[in-house]
Order: C-alpha cells, then sequence, then structure tokens
C-alpha cells in the first residue's frame, strides 16, 4: 500500500535537497594554502557581548561543554509538574524559538523562530516562556523564563532535571493528567480544518548525507569537516471534508554552522541562487525553501491510502499526530499539527 501524502509531499520534496547538496563535493572551494575563496562577508560570532540585552540570546550561567540544544517553548500555568506534563507542554506545535545557528552549540545561544512569513528570524519576543537545555549526556533541565525583546540570562544550577519528576497519573479519567491520548484517524471528518505543525533537527552533514542514502568518504570529510545542518520544517495544510479538498504551504530552512562551512558554502548555495521559491542568506548560511500547493480534490483512493498510513489525533480532536518511523519513513521523528 502506498503512503498517504496527505501533509507530505512538500516535505519529502524538500528533503530531497540533503541529497543534491551534500553528494557534490566541492573542489574548489579554497586556494592553494587552504584559505577561503568565498568571497561572502564574515559572521560576526560576536561572542564578547552575547546574552547581555542583545535579542535572541540565550545565556546559560554554570553550563560548560559544547554540543547542546536549548528549545524555547510556549509558557504553561502552572508549570509542568510531571513528565506527562513535560511531555505535552514540548510538543512540537508549542515550541516557539530554538538554539539554529550556534557553531560551537554552547552558551549563550542564539536563538531563532518562524516569523509570520514563514522564514527564521532572530527571537525578539517579550514574556514568559518554558525553557528547555539538553546537556552533553541528553539529559533534559527545565525552567520558566522571563524573557526580554528575546534576550534572557538564566542559572543551570537552578533548573529542574526533567528525568527527576514524577511520571504522573496516566488514568484516563484522572483530569489532572495534561498529557494527550492518541487514537488512530479513521474518518476525513476528523482532519477538517486548517492544521500547522513544525519539526526541528541538527545532525553533522555526514549523518545527513548518509540519512539520505549518500556515501561518506574522505573527499568529503575533507571538504565539508565536522560541518552541522540544522533543518526547520513548518506545515500549514487546510482540509475541506465535506468538499474532499487539500491544499498545503511547507517551508523547510537548512542552516549550515561549523566545519568547513565559510569554505564550502558557496558552492552550497550558488545552485539556488535565484530559483523561485528559494532564499539564500549569506549571513545566516542558510537555505529556505517554500512549495505552495494549491487546494486539489482529494480522490476516494487517496483517501483510503491517507487513513491507513498511520495518522493519530488526541482525545480534543485539536492535535494530529505523524508517528515516528511510519509515514515519513524509518528513522523519522514525529510531527504534530495543532488546529488552528
Amino acid at each position: 500500500m502506498k503512503k498517504s501524502t496527505l501533509f507530505l509531499t512538500g516535505i519529502l520534496a524538500l528533503m530531497l535537497v540533503f541529497g543534491l547538496i551534500l553528494t557534490g563535493c566541492p573542489t574548489d572551494s579554497g586556494d592553494d594554502k587552504g584559505n577561503s575563496t568565498n568571497n561572502s562577508d564574515p559572521v560576526d560570532k560576536g561572542d564578547s557581548d552575547k546574552g547581555d540585552g542583545q535579542p535572541g540570546r540565550l545565556t546559560v550561567n554554570n553550563l560548560t561543554g559544547n554540543d547542546q540544544n536549548a528549545i524555547v517553548y510556549q509558557n504553561v500555568s502552572p508549570p509542568p509538574a510531571t513528565q506527562a506534563e513535560f511531555n505535552a507542554a514540548t510538543e512540537f506545535s508549542n515550541m516557539v524559538a530554538f538554539d539554529g545557528y550556534d557553531e560551537d552549540r554552547k552558551t549563550p545561544f542564539d536563538m531563532q523562530m518562524t516569523n509570520e512569513d514563514g522564514k527564521l528570524a532572530t527571537f525578539n519576543k517579550t514574556g514568559k516562556y518554558l525553557v528547555v537545555v539538553m546537556g552533553n549526556a541528553g539529559e533534559k533541565f527545565k525552567s520558566d523564563v522571563q524573557f526580554t525583546n528575546g534576550s534572557a540570562t538564566i542559572d543551570y544550577n537552578a533548573m529542574t532535571l526533567v528525568s527527576n519528576l514524577p511520571a504522573g497519573d496516566t488514568g484516563k479519567d484522572d483530569d489532572t493528567d495534561k498529557g494527550d491520548t492518541w487514537s488512530k484517524v479513521t474518518a476525513l471528518s476528523q482532519l477538517d480544518g486548517t492544521w500547522k505543525g513544525s519539526y526541528s533537527e541538527t545532525m553533522t552533514a555526514k549523518e545527513a548525507a548518509e540519512e539520505n542514502g549518500e556515501e561518506w568518504d574522505d573527499e568529503k570529510q575533507a571538504a565539508f569537516g565536522d560541518m552541522k545542518v540544522t533543518t526547520s520544517v513548518e506545515i500549514t495544510t487546510t482540509i475541506n471534508a465535506t468538499a474532499k479538498t487539500q491544499a498545503m504551504t511547507t517551508t523547510m530552512t537548512m542552516a549550515f554552522s561549523g566545519g568547513n562551512i565559510d569554505m564550502v558554502w558557496s558552492s552550497i548555495s550558488n545552485g539556488y541562487l535565484g530559483q523561485e521559491g528559494v532564499t539564500v542568506d549569506d549571513v545566516k548560511h542558510s537555505i529556505t525553501m517554500t512549495i505552495n500547493q494549491p487546494k486539489e480534490i482529494m480522490s476516494d483512493e487517496y483517501i483510503t491510502d491517507m487513513l491507513a498510513a498511520g495518522l493519530q489525533i488526541n482525545q480534543t480532536g485539536e492535535k494530529v499526530k505523524m508517528p515516528a518511523d511510519t509515514i515519513l519513513g524509518e528513522g523519522e521523528s514525529e510531527i504534530i499539527l495543532a488546529k488552528q
């Protein structure tokens, strides 16, 4: 049985870009002394003033080491007191900002958000948000944080280790359980309306290439080094169950950092300059692609395949989940879409 493309046609098309970008190994990215021939302006890393009131800077005092992540979610009141409540609060649909472009991935973090045009921008919101920091060993810490113009400073030692929270009562009749209960989508009417969701993941260039079936050899390693790729996907889809129609807009941004990015950026970006629906940012080393799928009529066969593809809906009918390792394929993370 073929898998449904209800929410996925745009994503699958965009994911092909990974292979296109990483397959071609740059051969003329520097001079004979190893210096970059990329003529774009260098990125101002601004290490001396990061986190001191500058928009989009999250400083976590007493956090040491590299390869850490910080994510900002919508604030919930009262704060999550159990692991079940934490899992519900940190679903993809609640994500507000993430550290998309830190080359060394350590504090202070450069926080990015998606603006109204579906493009990435510096996080500049004011208010209280739920912040999650993932440490070197993969452990998660949480804290409610007050941001001013996207800037905040917190103490790592004052954050709560999520694994120390009680699991929470998973009884279906307990109103205090904030977690979602999921069931299979069985009718198109359950998907009627407009849905929006997002997803973000960071991996090395090697991991990205191998995930897309590309071989990674010594030549590619020498060209790219330990470069990382942060992929952010935002989906908005509208379904009219009565008319059996669907429209969708998918935006994906790939931001490249670390490794030999300064040397290979021109080779990566040149192939996308001037293409319709593609925005290249030489400062942030990012490529944003948008695919707009106009409203189309869904055939009965298409609907049948879609309903058999593994979509799930929560108990209130306000969230739809594409479970991990199902619709997008083996090894892919889940995506949750919230009804608008």
